[in-house]
């Protein structure tokens, strides 16, 4: 896979346009052969849908988390990262009857539900609210881990 382009925001990689371009994406990034982010990016390119995953890095004594979207896109495969460090919001929504309005996470006792809840809340440090709309529909908030430091971008 050849990179054809490289944007300012792919430079927080620490890796320019001119050192990108034309190199293999495996090259640049030899690690990945070993994660999800190989098998995510190849599926693509077999003729799967768009894919998008959150894969984080470090740099030193810095890790930052990126949420990497891949996409067939004419001739190849489109892969974005964008940094997600400061953490990033989740909307969903169903076009469904709704919730009835004295719906509370706190009361209800859906395995599903619970489940959700208690890994935002607990293990990610996020919240999930309910927010107005036809149907039923939460926002999911993840805020960053203490441990991960944002890298600078242009």
């Amino acid at each position: 896979m050849t990179v054809t382009y490289w944007n300012k925001t792919s430079e927080s990689f620490g890796i320019t346009a001119d050192q990108a371009v034309g190199k293999s994406l495996w090259d640049l990034f030899p690690l990945s052969l070993e994660e999800p982010m190989h098998s995510f990016i190849l599926g693509v390119q077999r003729g799967e849908k768009a894919t998008r995953f959150v894969q984080s890095y470090g740099q030193g004594d810095e890790e930052t988390s990126f949420e990497i979207t891949a996409y067939p896109f004419r001739d190849g495969t489109s892969v974005i990262a964008r940094d997600i460090s400061d953490g990033f919001e989740l909307h969903i929504e169903d076009d469904g009857i709704g919730l009835p309005p004295d719906f509370s996470f706190k009361k209800n006792s859906r395995l599903g539900l619970q489940t959700v809840t208690g890994i935002v809340e607990h293990q990610l440090g996020g919240s999930v609210a309910i927010i107005p709309a036809s149907g039923a529909a939460f926002l999911v908030t993840i805020k960053p881990r203490e441990s991960q430091k944002t890298l600078p971008l242009d």
